[in-house]
């Protein structure tokens, strides 16, 4: 019937044929921005009572990666795990996400070239049982974002809270560019290696 309209949602328009393409409208959705998906968040746990920090909500929103649907399951799996009171603690163990601490402390070690440090930082995430090559891909993150803090004055193009987009700007500028390039085009060539 005419009222009957059917929707085809995909990740992959390139693979879709294009006899069917051709019979359809398009319609291109973006990432939700995270201070978007923070405040949802909020109002979800206010509403329902839940204790959770901003920042807890924003390593919610990061790990959602621009997915509201996503970032609301993973906010009801740490709450069927953790209960009403959450403290950020339980968000990185019960979803395995490494703190964002610890990536700061590895970008500052790096930074600083304290090989020492590196390696302490390394062994703490092996022994936490954290993934290295999600590790990799975190510092490889990290180093983009304080790139981009030293290119651009425009705070919507960096998913950080307030508090680690101060700590971006201040090892970013006690980098500098040049070297920030460099360590970020290094993590980048030597990612295949990663595996050996």
């Amino acid at each position: 019937p005419a009222h009957v309209k059917f929707i085809f949602a995909t990740t992959e328009a390139h693979k879709v044929p294009v006899t069917i393409l051709s019979r359809c409208q398009r319609f291109d959705f973006k990432r939700i921005p995270l201070v978007e998906i923070i405040s949802h968040l909020e109002g979800i746990t206010r509403q329902e009572g839940i204790e959770v920090s901003k920042s807890g909500l924003a390593l919610i929103g990061r790990e959602a990666q621009g997915s509201m649907r996503d970032a609301e399951s993973l906010l009801d799996q740490v709450v069927s795990f953790a209960g009403n009171k959450i403290n950020d603690k339980h968000i990185t163990e019960i979803l395995g996400i490494i703190d964002r601490d610890i990536i700061f402390d590895a970008s500052r070690a790096i930074i600083e070239g304290s090989s020492g440090r590196c390696l302490e930082i390394v062994d703490q995430i092996y022994n936490y049982g954290y993934d290295i090559k999600e590790f990799y891909r975190a510092l490889m993150g990290q180093f983009r974002n304080l790139l981009m803090s030293r290119l651009t004055v425009q705070d919507q193009l960096l998913d950080m809270t307030e508090s680690d987009r101060e700590e971006a700007a201040s090892q970013a500028e006690k980098a500098g560019t040049e070297k920030l390039e460099v360590l970020l085009n290094f993590l980048i060539n030597r990612e295949e290696d990663l595996r050996f």
